[in-house]
């Protein structure tokens, strides 16, 4: 029988590359947070983990995806990603192979900032989750 985990793994392992993966910690304000707006001043109100993660992608824009902007970008993600709408994928520049290290990663310059706008958990036999997509779209400032 079929591992659909394993397999989807070992696609990412073998054909996927390392971004950074911004978690926003969604209630724990931080230094920016300006409570009268409940905003992010000169940054974002909340505090955030970054992380090292292996991904794919692939342009739905090109492909004409009903429902997405030009733009968008599909991400497949591992099971123990647990992405959520308003984290932020950031592409980096250089080396970024899945054997890259998590610290060459991280220490990177930063080529494109991306919001996630949606996930969808996609499930294989008996409701097994088997790995994430997340739609996201270009966000503009500085990360």
């Amino acid at each position: 029988m079929l591992d659909a985990i394993s397999h989807f793994n070992s696609i990412l392992d073998d054909w996927g590359h390392k971004v950074i993966y911004r978690r926003y910690n969604v209630g724990t304000r931080s230094t920016h947070y300006d409570k009268a707006t409940r905003e992010g001043v000169g940054g974002e109100r909340w505090t955030h983990t970054d992380e090292c993660r292996v991904c794919r992608t692939s342009s739905t824009s090109s492909r004409g995806v009903k429902g997405t902007y030009e733009g968008t970008v599909l991400y497949y993600f591992k099971t123990g990603v647990l992405p959520k709408v308003g984290d932020v994928i950031i592409e980096v520049n250089g080396s970024n192979s899945p054997s890259t290290s998590d610290t060459a990663v991280l220490q990177s310059s930063h080529q494109l900032a991306m919001r996630i706008k949606d996930v969808e958990p996609k499930r294989g036999a008996n409701g097994e989750l088997v790995f994430y997509t997340c739609y996201a779209r270009p966000e503009y400032g500085h990360y």
